[in-house]
């Protein structure tokens, strides 16, 4: 038996904690993450770190009313004139409500 997925996919969008972009260019790659609230209801803020890129997060906060409510976000990477080529840099997004934290590494490579 044969299936096929519909639609288009990218390995950017593996729902992954991790994100790894192996082969940047110049332009702005959009990365999609849905989280899953494990605990009681909350505000969790956006903190990202990447050297020599440009990063953002969207939304800047997630609230979560109940456990197991599920949230979508959006990381936007985007490599500068400066930044090193054919390097690889290291860096993280932080959520956190105050009292807990949640990191997920980020690693990234521009071609």
């Amino acid at each position: 038996m044969t299936f096929t997925c519909s639609g288009t996919h990218s390995i950017d969008d593996l729902n992954y904690p991790s994100i790894t972009l192996p082969n940047l260019g110049l332009n702005a790659v959009n990365v999609t993450r849905t989280v899953t609230n494990v605990g009681p209801p909350s505000t969790y803020s956006a903190k990202a770190q990447l050297p020599g890129y440009k990063i953002f997060v969207v939304p800047k906060s997630l609230t979560f009313k109940k456990t197991g409510e599920k949230k979508t976000f959006q990381v936007i990477v985007q490599a500068t004139n400066v930044t090193p080529r054919r390097k690889y840099q290291f860096g993280n997004l932080q959520w956190t409500d105050g009292k807990h934290i949640v990191r997920s590494p980020i690693t990234v490579k521009r071609k």
